[in-house]
């Protein structure tokens, strides 16, 4: 019965190893958890194959190959555990999974003096990594999705079946060192459902979003000025729309995240009403991450970063007047530059003013090219920079301050004063006079 029951454990993990590596090829934006999930299927065979009992003398000389794979399972559930739930875990999370990592390799020169004292230690860490990965499974059904459930019951059934092995160890009962098995196929299984029904459901809300999205896009053409008024390219638009139908194939994960970026960065560029005055930073912040996240995917070897305040200050400025800078940074610095190269978002917050750099370590500007901006915006394809140079000129008395230097890069640059909105006010009320 043990053997069977063993070799029923091997062929399962094995084929949910497989089913994993498959899912690996195929769903880029699983494929941290599915590294891990993959790599605990394998390790779950290894482990099943080298099960051993008390009464299996003539096998002591695997003590401490048996208890290194055990302890690679609780390992492995860590990290597993980590990439499943994208929240920042405390310190100790990190000190637990170092001592983990320690006692594992610890293992492999165990002298069998101290064979069942390690293995004490290594199923109460065990435990203690089954307990972690339940919270976050459990968390995860709360808060993300009711598939989680089945990966909930499946750890569930780990910490039971090993809470059970650990009493008949106690009692010196010679089956304890198996029961643990029963439950291994149970929890790969349940995980293989929650990552089928994550996948079925990740393609019907990608048709549902596409169907939302097409409807917005045919208001877009019946609106003969839309694209004008909002400066959204149509190149970009189009591109996107493609993107997200190549990916509904791939990789539906990838294509909803994908299309619910497009939709916020379409609710912000769609809103003529606020077009014609100025918005809080943290609207213009909101647009940039959306259109980021689509250029991307777009392009893999482009690198963005924020450098913000601790809290969005409460400023405002003219819409659309960062996301351009955005752009102009990726079309004209970092794609000519072989499409890699990275972008930075800079805010900074002094007494009297506010200071918001755009910059890029792409091919920089000539120096001739560079003396002639900003006034050559309108003769260049930059027209989108000399509408934000035009409108912080007429609002604030200052518009964009370019630095470049061939071959290291581009900084643009705009300085926002804490008062803009009561500017924008007086001058609305000099207009109605």
């Amino acid at each position: 019965m043990f053997e069977f029951l063993r070799a029923f454990c091997i062929i399962s993990c094995m084929m949910s190893g497989f089913y994993g590596i498959l899912l690996y090829i195929y769903r880029k934006t699983l494929r941290k958890v599915l590294f891990w999930y993959v790599a605990l299927c394998f390790v779950f065979s290894f482990y099943s194959n080298i099960s051993i009992t008390p009464s299996m003398n003539s096998f002591i000389h695997i003590n401490n190959l048996y208890l290194t794979v055990s302890s690679l399972v609780f390992v492995n559930m860590n990290f597993f555990s980590e990439s499943m739930i994208r929240v920042k875990f405390p310190p100790i999370f990190t000190f637990f999974k170092c001592l983990c990592i320690v006692v594992c390799a610890a293992n492999v020169f165990i002298p069998d003096s101290l064979f069942f004292y390690s293995i004490a230690l290594v199923d109460v860490l065990t435990l203690v990594s089954y307990i972690i990965v339940f919270c976050c499974s459990l968390h995860m059904t709360r808060t993300r999705s009711i598939q989680y459930l089945y990966t909930t019951i499946g750890v569930f059934l780990l910490m039971l079946t090993l809470i059970c092995s650990i009493i008949m160890g106690i009692l010196k009962d010679p089956v304890f060192f198996t029961i643990r098995l029963h439950s291994i196929p149970l929890f790969l299984a349940l995980h293989y459902v929650t990552i089928t029904l994550r996948y079925g459901d990740s393609r019907k809300r990608v048709s549902a979003l596409s169907q939302s999205l097409c409807e917005t896009i045919d208001k877009i053409k019946h609106s003969s000025n839309a694209l004008m008024c909002t400066q959204m390219k149509s190149d970009f638009l189009y591109s996107t729309l493609d993107l997200i139908s190549d990916r509904c194939l791939t990789d539906p994960d990838t294509a909803e995240y994908l299309t619910v970026s497009l939709s916020k960065y379409l609710r912000h560029t769609l809103n003529f009403q606020q077009l014609k005055g100025i918005v809080p930073l943290e609207n213009e912040i909101e647009l940039i991450k959306s259109y980021v996240v689509i250029e991307k995917e777009k392009h893999p070897g482009i690198n963005f970063s924020y450098k913000l305040p601790e809290s969005v200050p409460e400023i405002y400025i003219p819409p659309l007047s960062i996301q351009p800078l955005i752009e102009n940074s990726i079309e004209h610095g970092i794609i000519p530059n072989g499409g890699t190269g990275k972008v930075t978002l800079t805010v900074i917050a002094y007494r009297d003013y506010f200071h918001i750099d755009v910059s890029d370590n792409g091919i920089g500007i000539p120096y001739d090219e560079l003396k002639m901006l900003p006034d050559s915006y309108t003769k260049t394809a930059r027209v989108g920079l000399y509408n934000i140079h035009t409108r912080l000129l007429s609002l604030f008395n200052k518009g964009l301050v370019l630095q470049s230097e061939p071959g290291i890069g581009t900084s643009i640059s705009f300085v926002v004063p804490p008062d803009a909105q009561k500017r924008i006010q007086e001058m609305r009320e000099k207009e109605d006079e």
